[in-house]
């Protein structure tokens, strides 16, 4: 009944936006997530496919980077720890 809706009940707004390469056309720009339901899904399994398609897609760490104003030289300080957290886990798991 409601599952010709289901997809674009689904289908997020513009700044929950993917801007990687389309799968379906082939082609690049922005495309929103979607997900095929079956006959016998239930609404609970479609919203876990969704749910899962938008963690994949990487969404969800978007929308909290575009949440708030990050200054440039704080978002170079964050990288800058970012690395050097990396590095150090590099080398501790090289040491094992």
């Amino acid at each position: 009944m409601f599952r010709k809706y289901l997809v674009h009940y689904f289908e997020p707004f513009w700044p929950f936006t993917n801007r990687w390469e389309n799968p379906i056309t082939g082609g690049r720009g922005i495309w929103m997530p979607s997900i095929r339901v079956r006959e016998n899904d239930s609404f609970e399994n479609a919203l876990r496919k969704f749910k899962k398609q938008c963690e994949r897609e990487g969404i969800l760490s978007e929308v909290k980077k575009l949440e708030h104003y990050e200054k440039p030289s704080v978002k170079k300080k964050k990288k800058a720890i970012a690395a050097r957290e990396k590095a150090l886990k590099k080398i501790r798991v090289a040491v094992r």
